[in-house]
């Protein structure tokens, strides 16, 4: 399965002055603490992208823009940002940076990679961060492979041909339902045209089976998928009776950061109390913070849940579909057809 490509733009643009962050000028050791300094009377106003390269350059981190799943979702390095309140930590700017940006119902959010902060749409988060997991381990032993080195140009080449010369240029066992295509119309004499160079295995199987099949709904579709080690080539209508229980750990994508400033996505610049902060009073008890983690733990699980159920759609799972899911301390225990993991796989992909 092909790895969607973050763009990215780090722009070292000034957009307005703004005060240097307080705590000296020693460079923060992480991007936790680069996050959370305090920046006095930052006023901030700009396009986007200049606004995001002067929080870098206050929190003297770098912060990795998914520019190309914003604009997705109808957001433009050029949208004007506008900042100005008491005093912040970098962290509580960009998330007024992103609640601004962000259109309804279509949220946008961050999470620390490595030695940076990234930038991106909740739901590209989410499965961003389940790539490892609802990619299909096997195929990438197939679908990983290129084709050799050699130029594949099939024109009209029967479908049967087709597996043919996969099986053979991969040593991958192929088993096509062939029933289950005929019902679609599709049988070993249809004709596939494909041409390319040094191409994964699993790309041409997704451009092949892609042609297939055009213009019909997801269970008159044509899809390979990796089960048993076994690459099974079938229609989604048949790939939708065999359901499989997967488990994942999820628990870097449901870490709650202590004494990490957290997000609130009702706040506003409106929302900063007498003593400058945007967030309140950060002098709770420990009991305060204890139940605080325990909700922010409880809505991520949910987030992650409902956002790999829209995906699916509905229909997927129950009771319309066959599919279930439910997190159990850090695991996340899917149950859903193979054409529900199929889905899910290319929602990945991108």
């Amino acid at each position: 399965m092909s790895r969607r490509v973050l763009t990215v733009l780090l722009l070292s643009a000034i957009v307005l002055p703004a005060t240097r962050a307080a705590g000296g000028p020693r460079r923060p050791r992480t991007v936790s603490e680069a996050m959370a300094q305090t920046i006095d009377h930052p006023a901030i106003r700009g396009p986007m992208r200049n606004v995001i390269a002067e929080l870098e350059k206050l929190g003297g981190t770098s912060i990795l823009v998914d520019w190309r799943s914003l604009k997705e979702v109808g957001v433009q390095p050029t949208q004007v940002i506008t900042l100005d309140v008491p005093a912040a930590t970098v962290t509580q700017l960009l998330d007024l940076t992103l609640d601004q940006a962000a259109p309804k119902d279509k949220p946008l959010e961050w999470k620390i990679v490595g030695d940076m902060a990234l930038v991106s749409t909740r739901a590209k988060l989410f499965f961003g961060g389940m790539t490892r997991y609802l990619g299909p381990v096997p195929a990438v032993a197939a679908g990983g492979r290129r084709v050799g080195g050699r130029v594949i140009s099939f024109e009209s080449l029967p479908l049967g041909d087709v597996i043919s010369f996969f099986r053979d240029v991969s040593g991958v066992n192929f088993h096509v339902n062939w029933r289950a295509l005929e019902a679609v119309g599709v049988n070993k004499d249809s004709p596939v045209t494909l041409k390319a160079q040094n191409i994964a295995l699993g790309r041409a199987l997704d451009l092949v089976t892609d042609q297939l099949a055009v213009g019909v709904d997801k269970y008159s579709r044509i899809y390979w998928v990796i089960d048993g080690g076994v690459v099974h080539i079938s229609t989604g209508q048949e790939l939708n009776r065999e359901v499989r229980v997967k488990t994942f750990d999820v628990a870097d994508l449901l870490m709650v950061i202590r004494d990490f400033p957290r997000r609130n996505r009702d706040s506003n610049v409106d929302d900063v109390d007498g003593n400058g902060s945007l967030f309140g009073d950060d002098d709770d008890d420990d009991s305060n913070d204890d139940q605080d983690e325990q909700e922010t733990r409880a809505q991520r699980e949910q987030k992650l849940i409902d956002v790999i159920k829209d995906t699916l759609g509905p229909e997927m799972w129950r009771p319309e579909g066959q599919g279930a899911i439910r997190i159990w301390r850090n695991q996340l225990i899917i149950s859903q057809s193979l054409l529900g993991y199929k889905l899910m796989e290319r929602a990945v992909g991108g």
